[in-house]
């Protein structure tokens, strides 16, 4: 519902690319920064909009059947009047909007099976000199709140990071998650998601060096892989065939 949403509010500021100041004072400007952006949707457009357009939405996410023409023609009727409502623009003709045309796309059903595009986002990792395979689901922590996984992988981010670096100190055991204080408590709280999504197996994924400020250093030395494994984790290196070396 969420994606929805944003794709409304996109095309809200594609549609009013030519004037922004035109749209201030309006529900668009009020709520295009906003966290919810559905909620605000459905409280900026009224009541009987706002249920018209979120039944459509959620008929067009949990039908088995393909979108069609005939529905996305009724879907797209509903997120004009959203749009409508929420840039008050009567200068703009929303009949000629090109970009929501319906524009038929033969994408063989093995491809959406194996998930060889970005439905899902999903990446078919076919193993060499095997039939096997194995399908990675690509995300953010938040975007699997609340599911379960076999396996997970946690790559280090580089947004406001090197995030798992600066948590050294409480992987290594020296302080305790309790302790932390400020971003360092919100990003291990945002770990914890992480860490408890499988049944099997979690991974992190560490530069062993890594930039912190522009005069410092993050570096995980074989004292801290000791430490690491007396904790109970198992190390390797990614070594240049891809493969793994364990320490």
């Amino acid at each position: 519902m969420e994606k929805f949403a944003e794709g409304v509010l996109r095309a809200c500021f594609l549609i009013c690319s030519d004037s922004l100041d035109n749209i201030k004072g309006t529900s668009f400007s009020k709520i295009k920064s906003v966290a919810n952006k559905h909620r605000a949707i459905k409280r900026e457009v009224g009541d009987a909009l706002s249920e018209v357009y979120t039944q459509l939405v959620l008929q067009s996410l949990t039908s088995s059947n393909r979108v069609d023409e005939h529905s996305w023609g009724t879907l797209t009727a509903a997120v004009l009047k959203v749009i409508r409502s929420l840039i008050d623009r009567a200068d703009i003709d929303l009949t000629g909007i090109k970009f929501l045309d319906w524009h038929e796309v033969d994408l063989p059903d093995s491809q959406l099976e194996e998930g060889t595009g970005e439905r899902n986002n999903l990446y078919r990792h076919k193993f060499n000199g095997s039939e096997g395979a194995i399908e990675l689901r690509i995300g953010t922590i938040h975007s699997v709140k609340g599911q379960t996984h076999t396996a997970t992988l946690l790559l280090e981010s580089t947004n406001r990071g090197p995030i798992l670096g600066q948590l050294k100190p409480y992987l290594l055991g020296e302080l305790k998650a309790t302790e932390a204080t400020g971003l360092q408590k919100g990003w291990i709280n945002t770990l914890y998601v992480g860490l408890t999504r499988p049944t099997h197996l979690i991974c992190l994924a560490i530069p062993e060096s890594h930039k912190k400020t522009a005069k410092s250093n993050i570096d995980w030395t074989s004292e801290d892989f000791e430490r690491l494994k007396a904790n109970g984790w198992k190390v390797a290196r990614v070594n240049e065939k891809l493969l793994l070396d364990f320490i």
